[in-house]
């Protein structure tokens, strides 16, 4: 007797949901996208221990007709595509028809829905992977996602992952970056009943500063280049204002939140000496390429995409920002680094420290300047001596830290 055996439906399921459900920051993905697929203007989410006792995502969007409900959470059924053709020219972030299912599989579903031109609503539970009850509710607009008891029925699977706290900055991070790449809908985040984000429709610069923080608002140089049909557009930090890390690097291609190989080296080429070591810059750049351009269709969570032709995508994106830092950073910029790159010797009468000669300063009038511009300029020294516009010197060390003394 032969050994070799189909596998039955439901472990089937249960194999694609280590594919494509990471943790629960990619059950938010998933459901996410669908809300933005339905039209939606508004998507509301909530979580519970972090997103492992109940994740809600509700939207008002275009909604699912009745006899559509339990198909939705059949694996390989959707509405998204229908030949080849389709797949090679979407137009949705969703279109295999996996998501639903995966996660209904492991763990405890209600799916709510209401489309135009009804009186009711219509409601189905599921658990495992099949619709155990189906019922009337009174009528909206919409789509409305439960998730309860997240991997209850493969408990191995749950001890893989990350503490509580861990997996609630995954979802955290993970709906901000959604909420960036998707301006004119409106989110709520809501985690353990506390709202974490709240933003309404807005223009796409707005709503960088609105997820990520005001202080962003005079310090990112807007960026838009075209070419061939394809264009990018973002925004990305002026060199005097970077982090310790690329937690700050975004990239999207039409809307799409996608990992890019090559970003980290590009951005770096780019800069170059505008930055000191060990500094990256801030970026949120979206490209906007022909869907026939772009294969999304590579990776299980979509987190990767390919491209036609990646020399295409890589010279854009090296045009794009080496024009913007050559026109928007002052010539004043560039010749102070190259300055303060080779301090010359200062000392100043009374000064018996010695400070000056040994280590070498330069003194800066910075007429109409600040502090904070003199910290800009003050290039990859160690110890540097600053005077600001208002006749005050400054001991200054190391990269981007606040003067050490003042005399």
């Amino acid at each position: 007797m032969g050994i070799i055996h189909s596998l039955s439906a439901d472990l089937i399921n249960q194999i694609a949901a280590g594919e494509v459900i990471e943790s629960t920051h990619s059950i938010l993905k998933e459901l996410i996208e669908n809300s933005i697929d339905a039209g939606a203007t508004k998507i509301e989410i909530a979580t519970d221990s972090a997103g492992f006792g109940r994740i809600l995502v509700s939207d008002n969007g275009h909604g699912i007709q009745k006899e559509d409900l339990p198909l939705a959470i059949k694996r390989y059924a959707t509405s998204k595509i229908q030949d080849f053709h389709d797949l090679e020219h979407l137009f949705t972030f969703g279109f295999r028809g996996e998501a639903l299912a995966s996660i209904a599989s492991v763990s405890r579903m209600v799916l709510e829905s209401g489309t135009s031109g009804n009186r009711t609503a219509y409601r189905v539970t599921v658990e495992e992977g099949k619709v155990v009850e189906e019922e009337e509710i009174p009528f909206f607009l919409g789509t409305k996602i439960e998730i309860k008891d997240l991997f209850y029925n493969t408990p191995v699977r749950r001890k893989f992952l990350k503490t509580e706290t861990g997996e609630e900055k995954k979802n955290r991070a993970r709906v901000q970056t959604m909420a960036v790449s998707e301006p004119n809908i409106g989110f709520r985040y809501l985690q353990n009943g506390k709202e974490v984000l709240n933003v309404v429709p807005e223009d796409g610069f707005e709503r960088v500063l609105s997820v990520y923080g005001e202080n962003l608002r005079n310090h990112l140089l807007p960026i838009h280049s075209s070419r061939n049909g394809m264009t990018l557009r973002g925004w990305i930090s002026h060199p005097d204002f970077y982090k310790s890390s690329r937690t700050g690097q975004f990239f999207f291609v039409n809307n799409r939140s996608v990992e890019l190989k090559f970003s980290a080296q590009i951005l770096k080429r780019c800069y170059g000496e505008l930055l000191p070591g060990g500094a990256f810059p801030y970026a949120y750049l979206f490209f906007d390429l022909p869907r026939e351009f772009v294969d999304v269709n590579v990776h299980p969570q979509k987190k990767e995409v390919r491209f036609l032709s990646e020399e295409t995508i890589t010279g854009i994106l090296f045009q794009g920002i080496t024009e913007v830092l050559r026109t928007s950073t002052p010539v004043e910029f560039l010749e102070m680094r190259r300055r303060l790159s080779m301090p010359i010797p200062y000392g100043r009468e009374g000064d018996t420290s010695g400070t000056g000669s040994r280590y070498g300063a330069l003194v800066l009038d910075l007429v109409g300047g600040t502090s904070s511009e003199a910290n800009r300029l003050m290039g990859n020294l160690s110890l540097v001596r600053v005077r600001s516009k208002e006749g005050k010197d400054f001991l200054w060390k190391g990269l981007g830290l606040a003067p050490t003394c003042t005399y």
